[in-house]
């Protein structure tokens, strides 16, 4: 959870203060509106990571952090699909394969977590 919501986080303030920076790595600044669709995104993110950072010690999976590994896990799968496609369709960046490796790792984390029965975290 610690790694998430850092992951999550730090995107979403790059994306939120300068968002032509990390859509010029991904070849993504041809379209007028997209600054204001990284901010709006970055929004989320910034979300998703907080309530990441605030669920770090809880008891996840079952039915007590369900709500919280769900959302993580869906926003995981459909951002590693995306990035998929979008690797496919032509964006040719090698930097978009370290989303798609990030993406793959919170699949299968979230994944185990949602699938698993709960336990409690030796960190504390």
């Amino acid at each position: 959870m610690i790694t998430s919501a850092c992951v999550f986080l730090a995107h979403g303030i790059v994306l939120l203060f300068d968002p032509e920076l990390l859509l010029g790595l991904f070849h993504l600044t041809n379209s007028p509106g997209a600054p204001v669709s990284a901010q709006l995104f970055s929004a989320a993110l910034i979300g998703l990571g907080l309530i990441n950072w605030t669920a770090r010690g809880l008891v996840l999976g079952g039915i007590y952090g369900r709500a919280i590994v769900y959302g993580n896990f869906a926003h995981a799968l459909i951002g590693f699909l995306l990035s998929i496609r979008a690797r496919l369709n032509g964006v040719s960046n090698d930097y978009f394969w370290i989303e798609v490796f990030l993406y793959l790792i919170f699949v299968f984390a979230f994944g185990v977590m949602l699938f698993r029965s709960p336990r409690q975290s030796p960190i504390r």
